[in-house]
This record gives structure tokens, sequence and C-alpha cells, in this order.
């Protein structure tokens, strides 16, 4: 059962993590001068999850259970009742920042001081190294399970972002910047980078290209460590560990449609729409050879369908994307011997 402590409001004291609890709808904070895990609905004061950790830092969340770095131990709490239901040491561990969850069931958890990477099993209650030196120093890490990575953030000047390959965990620099100690990096929905930076004391954005850098947030922020974004309704969260305090941002950084021609040399008239589970093709001719394709980012054809005129009484088609992954994908509308080529990211 919760704590009875779980009724009165409590304080933030160097907040340093934020995680979304799907199975109580409300973010989970590490509290890290306090020793506590905070319970947070945006707009109402913070409440007590637990204070049976020390000194919690990274939080992640997987299958119903908050898993935090605290001290040398990685421990794992159940969102339904705050029950302890894993704890285990990490041996030889310096200070434990950062963690992340995987599809396979592995935790990935940084250490900042001794430079390194740990995988933690789950099932097996086990860990082991798995780089063993990151070079530059290691905070902030989250998952892309699109290319099968990690991606870290660095402290230090020339903050960087660098890529942890998970067939092999050799390490590939895929970001330097002129920012200083980035303690935070989140993905949006259309695979932009949120950081934290203490340098400026601001939230920055990295395109999905990582050619451009623009500052997001400053107002408000005050030492932001380690960020959470929620893409079901594009909120980050950001905790101001000087400052006491937890901002939650709204943020549309995410193009979801390009318009614009990939491949097109002629006057072909194409447009994408894409609301939440359906994506709406219009054009402004089609013939008996008209076709549409959709492929998903690896080449692989999802939808395909021969736009017979005879069959169509409007010049659009809805296509269902309830059942297909997160990602980008291709759409290719031929008529009339020409071609329009659009891109969409589709959010499931």
């Amino acid at each position: 059962m919760l704590s009875y402590k779980a009724i009165f409001s409590q304080s933030y004291n160097s907040p340093e993590s934020v995680e979304f609890d799907p199975v109580g709808n409300r973010y989970i904070v590490s509290n890290t001068n306090g020793g506590q895990l905070l319970s947070v609905v945006p707009g109402q004061s913070p409440t007590l999850f637990t204070d049976a950790v020390t000194a919690p830092y990274g939080l992640a969340e997987r299958n119903g259970v908050v898993y935090v770095c605290d001290d040398k131990r990685v421990k794992g709490y159940d969102l339904s009742d705050a029950s302890e239901v894993f704890n285990l040491s990490i041996t030889g561990a310096s200070f434990l920042n950062g963690i992340c969850a995987v599809t396979s069931g592995n935790l990935f958890v940084t250490d900042f001081t001794a430079k390194r990477i740990y995988k933690v099993n789950l099932a097996g209650n086990s860990f082991t190294t798995v780089v063993s030196n990151t070079v530059s120093t290691p905070n902030g890490i989250l998952y892309d399970s699109l290319y099968n990575r990690l991606v870290f953030c660095t402290w230090g000047s020339n903050a960087k972002l660098i890529e942890v390959s998970l067939s092999d965990y050799t390490l590939t620099t895929i970001k330097t910047t002129s920012l200083t100690n980035i303690d935070g990096v989140v993905m949006d929905r259309c695979r932009n980078f949120l950081i934290s930076e203490w340098g400026t004391d601001k939230i920055h954005k990295i395109d999905s290209t990582l050619t451009t850098i623009s500052a997001l947030f400053s107002v408000g922020i005050n030492n932001p460590a380690d960020i959470y974004f929620n893409p079901s309704n594009d909120t980050l969260a950001v905790p101001n560990t000087a400052a006491n305090t937890v901002s939650f941002f709204y943020v549309d950084s995410c193009v979801v449609i390009d318009n614009s021609a990939i491949a097109e040399n002629n006057a072909l008239a194409f447009e994408i729409k894409y609301t939440q589970g359906f994506i709406v093709a219009l054009w402004n001719q089609v013939d008996s050879q008209s076709t549409l394709d959709v492929l998903d980012i690896t080449g692989k054809t999802v939808f395909k369908k021969q736009l017979n005129p005879s069959e169509l009484s409007e010049n659009y088609l809805q296509i269902n994307t309830e059942s297909w992954n997160s990602g980008y994908y291709i759409i290719t509308f031929s008529a009339s011997g020409n071609k329009a080529i659009r891109k969409v990211f589709v959010s499931n």
C-alpha cells in the first residue's frame, strides 16, 4: 500500500528526473535531496510516491514499474502500490545517473563518474558493463527503436550526442554542439531531439537531420535536469534542479506532413492530410492506371491500391493506419503518366 504520508503535499528538493506513469496518468519525479519519489499531476502539489530511496536520479518506466538509479543500485517500484519489486546493486559503480528501458526487457544505465554504460537484465536480476569507457561524461540516455540504438548526451563543454549501437556497443558521435553541460535528452514524435542544458539554462531542439540547434525555452529554466517528453499530448516535463520546480511545456515542434514533392516534375496536384489513425489522400486527376502506394522507412510496401475512377465517387481516399508502427512513410501517387511523392509521419 502507499505510505500514509502520500496524502500530504510535498516539496521539490533538487528534482532530477521525470517519468510518466501510464497506470495512474501522472508523472513521477525523483526528489534527489529529499530522498523521495514524488507523484505529480500538472497544476497540483506533488505528493509522496515512496521514500524508500536515498539519492534518486534517473527514472524509466516499463510494464507498470518505475525504475530508478539510487546511489549504486537500480531499484524498481510497482506503480499501482509503490511496493519494491526490483533491487540490484551495480558492483563497481560510481555515480549512476541516466537510465532507459528497451523493448527487449533490459535497462541501460549511465555511470557519470566512471564513464560507463551498464546493461541491466531484469529477468536475470543481473548486469553487465557494455561500454567500459564513454570517453565523454555520459548523462541522460534514450532508446531509439527505429535504429536499434541508444543515444546519450554528455556533460562538459562542446557537449555531444553519442550513439551506442545495440548490435556491438560501438560508439559514434552524431552531433557535437557548442553547448555546455547537457543533462537530459528526449525525442519528439518527429524524431527531433530535445535537450536540457545547464550552460545557458535553456531547453534546445536539435532537428531530426541533426543540422539546426534552436532554443525553445529559457524563462523559468534553472539547471534543467533529466527531461521527459510525453508523445500523447506533446508535453515536455522539465525538472529545474536549482529552482526546486518542475515545469510542463507544450511542445509543437513536430511537422508531421510534408506536402512538397520529394520527386515531382509536373503539375499533378496531390495532397496528404493526417489525423490520429488515418491518412487522407486527395488528388485532382485520376485514370484507370492510377495507383497509390505507401512504403515504410525500410522500403516495405504497407498499402497499395489501384485507383479505378469508376469505383471512386470522390477525389480522395482514407487509409486506416491504426495497425502501423509509428514512423515516417513515403506515399507515391501515379496518374496520367505522372507521379507525385509525399512523406508523412504516423504516430500511433
